[in-house]
């Protein structure tokens, strides 16, 4: 089933109609229990999306759906987002980032984060930042291996851990450490699951001298 958020504006019927074409059901929702309980959510486009979401806000909607990052910290009020691995408990994604951030402000140090969570750093005043913002595996992000670029990548990254001596990388999920993994040789790295999003990678050995 799939949800089409409707509070009076918004071209819902022809998503309604687009939706249903690719073999979908659809309701159309106006409430705050109905969109807690959906599993998959669409805002309709609008011109005027001020006026579409204050709307939103007077259904008390916006509480279902969007994440307010206040919530983990007064620094970063007014940031929100939607996110789609919870199924409306919001909850859930607030309390992991929170237990996370904590144990990352306790074992910063040598270390570089890897999320999509950009506030994180900020939040705990880390100035090592990942070499990449976005670590998707379609070549965007990165040259892949067949592009003339992906050694000179390979390298540039491998030195950035070096000159910032690096010790471990954390990852909060989505993303885990086949993003960077492949840079390194995989049987030096040490996966250590601090809980349902965050692992720490210990690449000590990674870089260490033969004798």
């Amino acid at each position: 089933m799939v949800s089409i958020i409707n509070v009076g504006s918004g071209n819902f019927n022809s998503v309604a109609n687009i939706v249903k074409k690719l073999g979908h059901k659809v309701e159309l929702v106006s409430d705050y229990d109905k969109v807690s309980n959906s599993k998959i959510i669409i805002l309709p486009g609008v011109g005027r999306f001020d006026i579409f979401m204050d709307k939103i806000r007077n259904t008390k909607i916006d509480k279902a759906i969007f994440v307010k990052a206040e919530n983990i910290s007064q620094k970063l009020k007014g940031l929100k987002w939607l996110t789609s691995n919870y199924n409306g408990k919001l909850e859930v994604e607030i309390n992991l980032l929170q237990e996370s951030i904590n144990f990352l402000r306790l074992n910063k140090k040598n270390s570089v984060i890897i999320t999509y969570y950009q506030f994180i750093n900020s939040e705990l005043d880390h100035e090592i930042y990942s070499p990449n913002r976005w670590y998707t595996s379609d070549g965007a992000s990165y040259p892949l291996k067949k592009n003339k670029f992906h050694e000179k990548y390979l390298n540039f990254f491998k030195n950035k851990l070096l000159e910032k001596k690096i010790k471990k990388i954390f990852t909060i999920k989505p993303l885990d450490k086949d993003v960077f993994v492949f840079l390194l040789k995989s049987n030096c790295v040490q996966t250590l699951k601090i809980n349902d999003i965050l692992s720490e990678h210990d690449i000590t050995n990674c870089f260490a001298k033969k004798n």
